[in-house]
């Protein structure tokens, strides 16, 4: 006995029909069981027809959803592959100035979005706060969440303002940095256990590195052909770094001497 015969009466004449259509999706069992229940009930050539535009839709809604995924499929093998170029240690020739762009978009990107994910929450702490109580600490905490974001996200975009913003901010993470430096270079462990659990004295390597690390990608973006690409003027440039600097060591000063 045809074990889907009894089930398909209870089938609607557009689901019976759908199985005819798509035999190579069907056991040869159930499109018998299908074709036979279609005769029994008379279906008229009408219904048959309209039944025809409604899979020649769905054929070609699904052959679309194919390709579109097929184009994204397309362009995140493009992006790996650029990615991949760019990172590549191996280059025969030094990295044009759209990989050095890129580059330094796609760094700064990840850090932006594992830096939103890490320090959400304290971010949302400290706004559900008082603003009539907050001070510079409070802006020196708050910048690098309203300026490394729009810097990268501009930057990306190739606009003059995300050079100007990103190269800001480099400098101020490297001034800030070299304080830091300063500041733990001849400094000793406290000889206290719990303290020094509760607040670990980061390594000057970690701080040498971190400087180069700014360093390097300020040297990317003050290359003449990245500063072009964003019509940048090397007055602009100079400016840029000495008002971020300034601006580093009053923040910085206003935080030792208040």
């Amino acid at each position: 006995m045809n074990e889907f015969k009894e089930r398909y009466k209870s089938f609607s004449n557009i689901d019976l029909l759908r199985i005819i259509e798509n035999k190579s999706e069907y056991q040869p069992i159930a499109i018998e069981a299908a074709e036979t229940e279609i005769d029994e009930r008379n279906i008229s050539v009408q219904e048959q027809q309209e039944a025809k535009l409604i899979f020649d839709k769905e054929k070609e809604e699904k052959k679309l959803k194919f390709e579109k995924k097929a184009a994204i499929g397309r362009n995140v093998k493009e992006v790996f592959m650029g990615v991949f170029e760019t990172i590549h240690p191996i280059q025969e020739s030094s990295p044009s100035t759209e990989k050095l762009i890129r580059l330094t978009t796609i760094v700064f990107g990840v850090i932006t979005i594992a830096k939103l994910f890490k320090e959400m929450g304290f971010v949302l702490y400290l706004l559900s706060g008082d603003f009539g109580s907050w001070d510079l600490s409070v802006l020196e905490v708050l910048l690098p969440f309203i300026l490394f974001p729009s810097a990268t996200l501009l930057f990306g975009l190739r606009k003059k303002i995300g050079w100007i913003l990103l190269t800001s901010y480099l400098t101020y993470s490297a001034v800030s940095t070299l304080g830091l430096l300063f500041l733990n270079w001849n400094s000793e462990p406290s000889g206290i256990p719990a303290l020094e659990s509760l607040f670990p004295q980061t390594s000057l390597i970690t701080y040498i590195v971190m400087l180069l690390f700014y360093g390097g990608f300020i040297s990317i973006l003050i290359k003449a052909e990245v500063k072009n690409s964003y019509n940048i003027e090397s007055k602009t440039s100079l400016k840029t770094i000495g008002f971020s600097v300034v601006a580093t060591l009053f923040l910085i000063g206003s935080y030792f001497f208040t």
